[in-house]
């Protein structure tokens, strides 16, 4: 099982690319600004970068080029004299950009005293090195840098990629307690599931949170069979339908919910 999170989690990583992996899709500069607003501003607050403050950084256009195309400008910006903030971005990035390629021994001499340089990215520099180090085999390394991340950012939603990469049984249980709705999250319930289907309290974590996903409908279905939901169940069932467009199928898990129909039914 570990192995094979491992291998869909750096599928993950290297299929999709820095942007992807961290901060989702993007194809335009709004949602360029929106998306690395935490990951390049330089500092731990959830700001937004702007269009305007894009097109002052040589580094931020780049995201959306292929990595070909933006090699020999991060190159030249990563061995930049002066330590900036564009530096440090043109490392990560450059990078992300190596580690895909495998060239792991080239991506860490790059993210070397990274976390340290740039605190707002330090936990996505741990992971990338523990990925570097996972390509030249040295697991104890790649062990040592997740559990890094683990101990010093519990609280924060980055654990949980942690969490998922360390694969242990004890670790799966606590993202799932503590971030039900992250998507890594639900590919241990998923995989789980799939080796045994009659966990109703992990399918309830599923129609609670992830209740738009493709699938979850088949799941809903299983669910309902189960004997002992509780009222509070049935209102999580009856809305997980209804956002899937199952309107019959939510209306009759509404009806053995607690007595507080929301008002979308109100008119049924």
């Amino acid at each position: 099982m570990l192995k094979k999170l491992q291998k869909k989690q750096i599928s993950l990583i290297a299929g999709a690319g820095v942007c992807a992996f961290l901060v989702g899709a993007m194809v335009s500069a709004p949602q360029i600004g929106k998306n690395l607003g935490r990951l390049f501003n330089g500092n731990n607050q959830e700001q937004v970068i702007s269009e305007a403050n894009i097109a002052k950084s040589v580094v931020l256009p780049l995201v959306n080029q292929p990595p070909e195309a933006r090699a020999a400008q991060l190159a030249q910006i990563a061995k930049g004299g002066s330590s900036s903030i564009e530096q440090y971005r043109a490392r990560y990035l450059l990078a992300d950009d190596l580690l895909v390629k495998d060239q792991a021994q080239e991506a860490l001499e790059l993210l070397d005293g990274l976390e340290n340089d740039y605190q707002a990215l330090k936990p996505y520099v741990l992971l990338q090195q523990a990925r570097a180090y996972r390509i030249l085999g040295e697991d104890g390394k790649a062990s040592d840098k997740r559990q890094a991340v683990v101990k010093e950012y519990s609280k924060e939603p980055v654990v949980a990629k942690a969490l998922y990469l360390i694969g242990l049984e004890e670790y799966q249980d606590r993202a799932i307690a503590e971030f039900p709705s992250h998507p890594l999250t639900w590919d241990i319930i998923r995989g789980r599931l799939a080796k045994n289907p009659n966990q109703p309290e992990l399918q309830l974590v599923l129609a609670k949170y992830a209740f738009e996903q493709p699938g979850i409908v088949p799941v809903l279905d299983r669910l309902v069979n189960e004997p002992t939901l509780k009222p509070e169940d049935w209102q999580v069932i009856g809305n997980a339908y209804w956002e899937s467009k199952e309107f019959g199928k939510a209306a009759t898990a509404y009806e053995k919910a607690t007595p507080t129909a929301p008002k979308h039914l109100s008119s049924w």
